[in-house]
């Protein structure tokens, strides 16, 4: 790829990125749903609460919204690997929810790693268009703080007897809100070092494989 076509390419992957955490923040689902393939059965996702192709995502993210729970993501692409139509990239960032147990605020923050597998899908007399096609997550660490100053009456937080240290936090938060959370993801911690590995070398050997 020449230099300057893959600077360009690199500011629409970056953009795409930055793009989609927007759109599922802000409730825009059609705009969500065009950031990925236009074929859904050549999506997949593996998050803290889902699994599953990008239409399933959506809807999900759409009950999800409409029971009272909504985040933010802070994104920011750091490395991005291009091999002709197929793209590898690594984004670090925080997931943030606000959330209210026994008439305590609470923000939630969730630092982690984004990995994303993009296609550059070709339209005929155009130069193609990237769409991103996998989205997993390496979870480094979370914390919970209460939104206001501390009274000393704050309840005591239970959390799962089998939580894991890299996301133990959002474990806590979401299952209190009703969703199942898996709890072999990648991680920063030593239970998801070994799938962390694996998540990275397999991406990079699908960006290989020609």
């Amino acid at each position: 790829m020449p230099p300057t076509e893959r600077v360009l390419a690199e500011c629409e992957i970056r953009s795409l990125i930055i793009k989609e955490r927007y759109y599922r923040d802000s409730n825009q689902w059609q705009k969500l749903r065009g950031c990925y393939h236009p074929d859904a059965s050549r999506t997949w996702l593996n998050i803290s609460w889902f699994t599953g192709d990008i239409d399933a995502f959506v809807k999900g993210s759409i009950g999800m919204a409409d029971g009272g729970t909504t985040s933010s993501h802070n994104i920011q692409p750091a490395e991005v690997q291009i091999n002709n139509d197929k793209a590898f990239v690594v984004s670090t960032g925080n997931i943030n929810i606000r959330v209210e147990f026994d008439g305590v605020e609470y923000e939630l923050i969730s630092a982690m790693r984004l990995l994303s597998r993009l296609e550059r899908v070709s339209a005929p007399g155009g130069c193609g268009e990237w769409f991103i096609v996998r989205v997993e997550i390496i979870y480094d660490r979370d914390y919970i703080i209460p939104t206001s100053p501390l009274t000393g009456k704050e309840p005591t937080l239970q959390l799962p007897k089998d939580a894991r240290p890299s996301y133990k936090f959002l474990d806590y938060v979401l299952s209190r809100q009703g969703f199942s959370i898996n709890k072999n993801l990648a991680g920063t911690d030593k239970a998801g070092r070994e799938a962390a590995a694996k998540l990275m070398e397999e991406s990079e050997q699908w960006l290989a494989a020609t």
